[in-house]
């Protein structure tokens, strides 16, 4: 049986999200009720730190346009707010269900401790 790490599932997850999002784009330009450019542009963000030709084409987009190239930047930057913040509260979550456990195990292996030395 083979074993994935997270640190192996993580880029597979992060490609097949950023494909997803170029389909929605490809989508949105058909359908009116999705917003094509957006999700094309988030899911070239996306794939550009894991596929060469995303990261050629975003790079383009962004000498073509300054206007894009500000907008690129602005949402880079927003989304490497949200990865800091969503690993500090992750790293936040396991100080607490550590200290929890912690607790936890230090009343209850008195408690077993008691109880065993009464049984004795």
């Amino acid at each position: 049986m083979v074993r994935l790490s997270w640190q192996r599932l993580k880029p597979i997850l992060v490609q097949a999200l950023g494909y997803f999002f170029l389909v929605l784009g490809v989508l949105g330009m058909f359908l009116p009720i999705l917003q094509g450019f957006l999700f094309l542009f988030v899911g070239l963000i996306i794939l550009a730190r894991h596929a060469p030709w995303a990261e050629r084409l975003l790079g383009w987009i962004r000498r073509k346009s300054p206007k894009f190239d500000a907008m690129i930047c602005k949402a880079e930057h927003k989304a490497h707010v949200w990865r800091l913040r969503a690993k500090e509260q992750s790293r936040l979550w396991w100080q607490r269900t550590r200290a929890t456990w912690r607790l936890w195990r230090d009343r209850t292996g008195d408690l077993w401790g008691r109880l065993v030395r009464s049984v004795r």
